[in-house]
C-alpha cells in the first residue's frame, strides 16, 4: 500500500525536502499528479508521485506497485479529493558534492561546475571531482554553455584563452590570442567574442573574433580620441555597440550578426548614457542615467522612460521588460513602453525586516536573482531576499530567500521559500526548466502545463 512521506531521496541519494508554497492555479475535476522520480532499493524499482489535493497539500507517495495499483489509486483520488492543478512543479533536489558554490557555479550539458578561486590562482572543478588549474595569473572573464574565456596577465602582456568542456566534462584549449593588458572581453551569441581595450574609463577599439579566437573585424568608434565607456549586446540579427566618448556623446553602432558589416552609425542626442543592454528579437532595451530606451534592429530609438533603477535588475524576453524600481517590479511592452503591470514587494513577499546589525549592517529587502523562463508561455522567475545593501557578495548571508514566479498578467503562480540563511542563490534557465542554486544544492523546477 502508499504511504505518505516527510522525506524521501532521489536516484542521486540527495534528500527531497518538503514542498512548500504551491500556489492553486486553474481548478480541475481530476487530481493533479506526476511522476518526479525513480529509485532502485533492494532490486525493486520504487517509483515516486507528488500528489496536489485540496488546500494545497502535497503527499509524496511511493508505489511498488504495478498497473492496477496505478488505476486503484488515481480512483480513490478521484472519487475521495477535489484537486487544483499548478503550472511549477520542484522536480529534484540534488546535492553537488565537490561544489562548494562560494564561486561561479555553472552548467554544461547535465553537469555542474564551479570556478574556485584558490591561495594561487582559479580552478574549474566538476561535480564529480575533476579539477582543472588554470595558471596562476589566470582567471575567467566569461562562460557559455561549454565555452570558457580566460584572461592571463604577466610582465605587462596580456593573454586571452579560449576552453571548451566535452560531454565528458573533460577541458580543452581552442583559441589563444594576445591583447592589451587593460582589455575586457566576453561572449557574444554563436561563439562570437567581443573585446575592448576599456581600462580605467579610457578605450579605443573595439575587437570582433571567431569561435577560435581568430580577429575577424576592428574598429575605433571615436579614433584617438578614444572613449571612457562601452555597452553591447546581440540577438539573431544584429550586434548593437553603444560607445560614449569623454564629452559625454553616445554613439550608436549597428552590425550585422551574419558577416559583421557596419549596417549602421549615428549619434544618440538624448542624453543616453549606457549602463546596461538587453536583447531581444526585435531590438535592444538600454538603461543608463534614470533612462529606459528602446532601440530596434534598425538601430532606430523608439521610446524612453525616465526610471530609476536601484540595481539595474533587468529582464527581457518575448516582447516583455521586467524592471525592479523603489516602487517595486513592474511588466512593459518592451515595444511601446507601455505598462502591462506592476507589483509592489510587500504585496507578495511575507517577511519583515529582520534586526542582525551585528553580523549584517545596512541590510535591506531586495531582489537577488531575476530571470525570464520557459520559452513557451513566458514567465519570470524572481527571487527576494534580504541582504547587504550594494553588490551582491557571498561573504555576506543572504536571510529569508522566497522564490516567485509570475505569469503574463502578474499573478503569482509559485511560491517556494529557499532558506532561511544562504551564501550563495543562482538561477540557471532550460526550455522547459529552470534550476536554483543554493549553496552546494540545486533545486529543478519545471512547467507542468
Amino acid at each position: 500500500m502508499p504511504r505518505s512521506v516527510g522525506s524521501a531521496k532521489t536516484s542521486l541519494g540527495a534528500p527531497i525536502d518538503e514542498v512548500k508554497g504551491m500556489i492553486s492555479g486553474s481548478r480541475y475535476k481530476k487530481a493533479a499528479w506526476r511522476r518526479v522520480d525513480t529509485k532502485h532499493w533492494k532490486n525493486e524499482e520504487l517509483v515516486l508521485y507528488l500528489i496536489r489535493l485540496k488546500k494545497n497539500k502535497m503527499f509524496l507517495i511511493i508505489d511498488k506497485g504495478g498497473i492496477m495499483f496505478k488505476i486503484i489509486l488515481i480512483v480513490i483520488l478521484l472519487i475521495t479529493y477535489d484537486a487544483y492543478g499548478q503550472e511549477i512543479l520542484l522536480k529534484k533536489s540534488v546535492l553537488l558534492r565537490n561544489i562548494t558554490a562560494k564561486g561561479q557555479v555553472f552548467s554544461s550539458g547535465k553537469r555542474y561546475f564551479e570556478v574556485r578561486k584558490g591561495t594561487r590562482g582559479e580552478s574549474v572543478i566538476s561535480e564529480t571531482g575533476q579539477t582543472y588549474i588554470l595558471k596562476e595569473n589566470e582567471h575567467v572573464v566569461d562562460i557559455q554553455g561549454p565555452s570558457i574565456l580566460t584572461k592571463s596577465v604577466e610582465a605587462n602582456k596580456a593573454t586571452l584563452h579560449l576552453y571548451k568542456l566535452d560531454e565528458n566534462s573533460s577541458m580543452s584549449a581552442i583559441g589563444v590570442t594576445n591583447i592589451e593588458t587593460g582589455g575586457n572581453a566576453s561572449f557574444l551569441g554563436g561563439g562570437l567574442v567581443i573585446l575592448t581595450d576599456e581600462y580605467e574609463l579610457f578605450g579605443r577599439y573595439i575587437r570582433f573574433y571567431s569561435d577560435t579566437l581568430t580577429e575577424i573585424k576592428s574598429i575605433r568608434p571615436f579614433e584617438d580620441s578614444g572613449f571612457q565607456n562601452v555597452e553591447y549586446a546581440d540577438n539573431n540579427e544584429v550586434i548593437l555597440v553603444l560607445a560614449m566618448s569623454k564629452d559625454k556623446q553616445t554613439k550608436l553602432l549597428l552590425f550585422d550578426k551574419a558577416n559583421l558589416t557596419l549596417k549602421k552609425e549615428s549619434n544618440l542626442y538624448e542624453k543616453i548614457v549606457p549602463n546596461s543592454v538587453k536583447s531581444f528579437d526585435p531590438g535592444f532595451i538600454v538603461y543608463g542615467r534614470s533612462t529606459v530606451s528602446y532601440i530596434d534592429n534598425q538601430g532606430n530609438l523608439v521610446w524612453s522612460k525616465n526610471l530609476l533603477l536601484p540595481r539595474k535588475e533587468i529582464e527581457v524576453f518575448q516582447e516583455r521588460l521586467f524592471l525592479i524600481t523603489r516602487a517595486g517590479l513592474i511588466c512593459l511592452d518592451a515595444t511601446t513602453g507601455a505598462i502591462k503591470w506592476q507589483r509592489t514587494i510587500s504585496s507578495f513577499y511575507p517577511h519583515t525586516l529582520i534586526s542582525n546589525a551585528n553580523e549584517l549592517p545596512n541590510i535591506e529587502i531586495r531582489p537577488i536573482v531575476m530571470k525570464a523562463i520557459f520559452e513557451k508561455g513566458s514567465k519570470l522567475a524572481l527571487v527576494i531576499g534580504q541582504t547587504k545593501k550594494g553588490s551582491i557578495n557571498p561573504t555576506y548571508p543572504i536571510y529569508n530567500s522566497e522564490l516567485y514566479v509570475f505569469n503574463n498578467n502578474g499573478d503569482v503562480i509559485f511560491n517556494s521559500h529557499l532558506a532561511d540563511k544562504s551564501h550563495v542563490i543562482q538561477l540557471e534557465t532550460r526550455q522547459n526548466t529552470f534550476s536554483i542554486i543554493k549553496d552546494a544544492v540545486v533545486e529543478i523546477y519545471e512547467n507542468i502545463n
